[in-house]
């Protein structure tokens, strides 16, 4: 019966000194007599509220937004496929149901109750492909130090085959040592466990997983993420763990517009490190993307 909701039609005092509920389910069906100790009081037949901090993406269509437990429908969820919403708090309905308490995730403001069926939870990139933040981290520390990755030499994105792109010193491939950005990400990310398939089968674009606007897409679309407008406000929002993938989108305006992909490298959130591919080569330093960047987007591990 934990965490579920029933109706109370009365109480006894008992000569223990305790007070006990007399409590039935939605049916109407008695359930038995409770130590008042062992509930909370509800407001309605919706229960009590339940702290969450949790981020969720509308999944399927035909649901209510409730603006209340009266029922009255503020919206549907079918213009809302694919938008994200944090959850504050929860409630087990007598009905059965749970309905979680949506907030615009742009601007915080309150949205309305939905069933939980409706939605399902945003994690991080590490979840989404499969492995864990531990796991990443284990593959970084390991080569921090040598040239496994450090100083292997660029190579631009030039083909929509992705392996030329993921070419480290310490394990080249048939073309070479070289990388691109995106192809650092992917390697490190491959060698932890992940699946990458899970980026190119979703965005489908040219480049494959060595192109990181399709990183972009398909963690955009299926994991937890947060944007900054300066690399300052990374820093100081506190978001940020080491291993976490930053993305820089581009000016769209400039000429040579570009994008940029690493892995925030600080071992606090307000360090401004980054370990990634540049021109340079592979390199730990602090914080830049080589061509101007509109918006910067972090995605954590976990």
């Amino acid at each position: 019966m934990y965490q579920k909701t029933y109706r109370v039609t009365g109480w006894y005092r008992h000569y223990n000194g305790s007070k006990y509920l007399s409590v039935y389910d939605n049916n109407g069906n008695w359930q038995g007599y409770l130590n008042e100790g062992g509930a909370a009081k509800a407001a309605g037949a919706q229960g009590t509220g339940f702290s969450m901090n949790k981020s969720v993406l509308v999944i399927k269509s035909g649901y209510s937004i409730w603006n209340n437990f009266g029922w009255k429908e503020k919206a549907r969820t079918n213009s809302l496929i694919n938008k994200t919403y944090q959850i504050k708090w929860y409630y087990k309905h007598m009905n059965g149901s749970t309905y979680y308490s949506l907030y615009d995730s742009s601007n915080g403001n309150w949205f309305g109750y939905v069933n939980s069926g409706a939605v399902r939870e945003r994690r991080g990139t590490a979840h989404y492909l499969g492995t864990s933040r531990q796991r990443v981290m284990n593959e970084l520390y390991a080569h921090q130090n040598d040239r496994f990755y450090l100083s292997t030499p660029y190579r631009g994105l030039s083909s929509s085959n992705p392996e030329p792109f993921l070419s480290p010193y310490g394990a080249p491939n048939a073309y070479g040592p070289g990388m691109n950005c995106t192809g650092f990400v992917a390697y490190v990310m491959r060698r932890s466990g992940g699946n990458l398939n899970r980026i190119s089968g979703i965005t489908q674009g040219w480049g494959s997983y060595a192109n990181a606007y399709n990183w972009r897409d398909a963690l955009m679309r299926n994991t937890e993420y947060y944007t900054f407008n300066s690399i300052d406000a990374l820093l100081k929002s506190g978001k940020a763990q080491k291993g976490d993938i930053i993305y820089f989108d581009p000016v769209w305006t400039d000429i040579n517009y570009d994008c940029h992909i690493g892995i925030f490298w600080g071992n606090r959130s307000n360090e401004n490190r980054i370990w990634h591919q540049v021109l340079a080569g592979n390199m730990q330093s602090h914080i830049f993307s080589g061509t101007r960047f509109s918006k910067i987007y972090l995605f954590p591990q976990d």
